[in-house]
C-alpha cells in the first residue's frame, strides 16, 4: 500500500468477523501501522489516529467512519454485513459469554447499564422461545443499542437507544453507498481479496472463521419459535441488508 495513501478505515459492526479483518491488517501492514477499537478514545484522538495510522478500526458509526477515512487524501472505508438473524444470535451469545468464568474480569469492567443487560441475558433460558421472546420484547436502553437492528443502526448513524423504523433502513442503504466496499461476512475471504486488490495488499492467507471461544450458551436457530423471537429485532436490518446486498452493494 502506498505510504501516501490516506487511512484505511474499517467500521467494525459487532459479530461480523471484524476480528479476522483486524488480524489480516496486522499481518499485511504491521501492528505499529494499525489502531484497533478506537471507540475507546475521545473523538479528537480518533481523528489523530486517522491522520497518522495506515489502518484504523473500531465500533464507530458510519458518519464518523467516513469522516475518519477523509482525514487524509486517498482514504478508503469498508465494513462487513452479516445475515441479520445470524448476527443477532451471535451477538446475543457474545453478551451471554460475559457470565463465563473466562470473562469474569471483562464483566466486572463493564459499565452498570451494560452489565445489567448481560445479567438479564444470563437470567434468561435461551432454549425457551417464550423466555427469549420476553427478553427481546422488553429490551432496556442498552439492549436496544446492542440487539435492536444493530447493523442498520451503525449505518444510519443512529447510536441512541431508540427503536429504528423503515426510514432508518433507507438511510442505512444510502450511507452504505459511501463506503468503498461493504463485504458479506459469509464470504469474507472473497471480500477481503477484493479489498486487497483495491489497496495493493497481499490477500488474506485463508478464509477466516468466527471466534466462538468467548461466546456463551447456544442459540438454536433450527427452532422456528427461537427464530421468530429474534426476528422481532431485525426487521430494519433485513430491509437494509436486502437493499445493500440485493443491489450489488456488497462484495
Amino acid at each position: 500500500m502506498s505510504a501516501a495513501r490516506g487511512p484505511v478505515v474499517f467500521m467494525h459492526m459487532a459479530k461480523t468477523a471484524g476480528s479476522s479483518v483486524n488480524a489480516w491488517m496486522v499481518a499485511a501492514l504491521g501492528a505499529d501501522a494499525c489502531a484497533f477499537h478506537v471507540e475507546r478514545f475521545p473523538p479528537a484522538r480518533r481523528m489523530e489516529l486517522a491522520r497518522t495510522k495506515a489502518f484504523v478500526s473500531g465500533h464507530v458509526y458510519a458518519r464518523e467512519a467516513l469522516a475518519l477515512a477523509a482525514a487524509r487524501p486517498g482514504g478508503y472505508a469498508f465494513t462487513a454485513m452479516r445475515t441479520p438473524l445470524e448476527q443477532v444470535a451471535s451477538h446475543l451469545r457474545w453478551l451471554d459469554g460475559y457470565a463465563t468464568a473466562a470473562r469474569a474480569a471483562e464483566r466486572a469492567a463493564l459499565g452498570a447499564p451494560l452489565r445489567g443487560l448481560v445479567d438479564r441475558i444470563g437470567a434468561t433460558d435461551l432454549r425457551d422461545p417464550e423466555a427469549l421472546d420476553e427478553l427481546m420484547a422488553h429490551l432496556p436502553p442498552w439492549g436496544l443499542r446492542m440487539l435492536d437492528n444493530m447493523q442498520a443502526r451503525y449505518l444510519s448513524a443512529e447510536d441512541g437507544a431508540v427503536p429504528l423504523t423503515l426510514r432508518h433502513a433507507r438511510a442505512a442503504a444510502e450511507r452504505a453507498a459511501g463506503f468503498d466496499r461493504v463485504l458479506r461476512a459469509e464470504a469474507l475471504g472473497a471480500g477481503l481479496g477484493a479489498v486487497a486488490r483495491d489497496l495493493g495488499l497481499p490477500p488474506p492467507p485463508a478464509a477466516p472463521r468466527e471466534n466462538a471461544a468467548a461466546a456463551g450458551r447456544a442459540v438454536d436457530l433450527s427452532e422456528p419459535l427461537v427464530r421468530l423471537a429474534l426476528s422481532r429485532r431485525i426487521l430494519i436490518d433485513r430491509v437494509a441488508h436486502a437493499a445493500i446486498v440485493g443491489r450489488g452493494g456488497a462484495a
